[in-house]
Parts: C-alpha cells; structure tokens; sequence
C-alpha cells in the first residue's frame, strides 16, 4: 500500500515557529516495534551507518534518532520522512536540502536526545548528561575569564556552572557551524545562575554579542543543555518545549510550553 502524503502535510502549531525555537525531547530508548518503524525512514547511507556499530545498543540508538529527527522535520516542511535529504556543511553541520527555511540541529547523550528546530534564526543545541568531570578542563580548554571565575567554585556549585558554561559553548560552535575549528577560547559566555545567558565577547567580532540569543534546556532531570541562535539583533526567540513526542500516524502532537529566551 502507498504511503498518504497528506499525513504529512504542515500543521498548524507543528510549523508556526515564528519568533519561537522549538525543542524536541526524546528517548533514543525505544522497543523493537517502534525501532522497526523508525528505521524504515533511514535513508541507504544511514542504514548502512548502523552497521558500523560495535555496540549493538548504539546501533538501535542511531537508527531511533534518525528516524525520529526525520519524522519530526517532516512536520515542518511537508515531506514524508524518507524523503527528507540532507545536505552538509563543509564541517559537517547538516541542513535540509528541500522545503521551505528551516533551520535544526540534534544533539544526544546517553539514552536523551533534543532536537532544536527554527524557521527563522540558525540554531545549534547541545544536551549533556551530569556526571563526574576534571576540574581541570575549563584551564584546558575554556577562556580565561571563565576558567578563573569557576575556579572560584566548589562541589555541586562547579559541576553545575560547568555544565551551564559547556553546554552554551557547544551550542554556540554548533550553531556557527564550525566544529571545533572554533576554539573553546577565543568566546566567553555567561554561566553564573543568577545572570541571564548570553555571550560576553567574540574574539575578532566586538558586534557578536548583540547577534545571538541563548535558551536553557531545564527540563530534563539529570541533563544540562542549551540552545544558540544567531538572531542578528531580533528580539530574543521564546522556546516551545517537545517534551515529549507521541506519534500517531507519523506526525508529533501539536502540543506545547513556552518560556523567554535572553539576547546577548
């Protein structure tokens, strides 16, 4: 039997993102029915991809997120999700290759994955998991500024700011698209709980910061993330929050929370 397109057609309140990110929180969990489903969605490149895992965990993880990413960007540009294509920047970020300007980027740790999704600004995410970590890395590889305000930290206070300031710099680099042709040290942004987010200077860009806006992924008990958006001086996006994503034939519920977003 053919698949019905329309199922996949744009819905409102799925595509209506003006002024507004959404952020998409999924488990790579999945049982075996729904890995089946998803992974009939994966194009031959990503098929031949699960292969290459060692792990077998990894493998149905891998095959649960791309098909996932896939269903939900169908629902903003109007394709089924085998039919989406990605194209790649020269370090690697992916954009779509058809539909109308939408701009997305995944990120995952351990069994969490988030998935960011704009129809008007450049996005970059990055979710991490809490866990232990050397309290010599922000000497390693954050700015000065920033390595010597953490320093001044202890415990559970460190660990917190650390993740708050690595998750922001990630998603920052995510969203230029430059990988770690970035370094950690040529940006600084904010991290202590009581200042908003925002990005504190750019080295050899002093108009960056009034350019990018900055949204905290709070919502997942255990995980630390946040979302970069390069706005251009537009007033800062408010967040739509996914928590979760029920399928029924194919399409994610219209379902939503919002919160403000900071402007650098």
């Amino acid at each position: 039997m053919s698949e019905n397109p329309d199922r996949h057609a744009r819905r409102p309140g799925a595509s209506g993102t003006r002024g507004a990110i959404d952020l998409w929180l999924f488990s790579r969990d999945v049982d075996a029915r729904e890995r089946i489903r998803l992974a009939a969605y994966l194009s031959p490149e990503e098929r031949t991809r699960t292969q290459r895992f060692l792990d077998e965990r990894d493998s149905h993880r891998y095959a649960a997120t791309r098909g996932r990413l896939r269903e939900i960007l169908s629902s903003y540009v109007g394709l089924p999700p085998a039919q989406i294509s990605f194209r790649y920047g020269d370090r690697g970020k992916p954009y779509l290759e058809d539909g109308p300007p939408t701009w997305f980027n995944l990120s995952h740790s351990g069994h969490l994955a988030a998935v960011a999704v704009s129809t008007e600004f450049e996005v970059g995410v990055d979710i991490e998991r809490l866990r232990p970590v050397r309290q010599d890395l922000p000497d390693r590889y954050f700015s000065r500024s920033e390595a010597t305000a953490l320093a001044t930290l202890e415990g559970d206070a460190w660990r917190a700011a650390f993740f708050r300031c690595w998750t922001r710099k990630e998603a920052f680099i995510k969203a230029l698209g430059e990988g770690m042709r970035q370094p950690l040290d040529s940006f600084a942004v904010t991290f202590d709980e009581a200042e908003p987010a925002r990005l504190v200077w750019l080295e050899g860009d002093t108009g960056a910061p009034e350019n990018w806006s900055f949204l905290d992924i709070a919502h997942a008990k255990g995980f630390a993330g946040a979302i970069a958006a390069m706005t251009s001086g537009a007033p800062a996006p408010t967040l739509r929050i996914r928590s979760r994503v029920v399928v029924s034939g194919g399409l994610p519920i219209n379902g939503a929370t919002t919160s403000s977003g900071n402007r650098s």
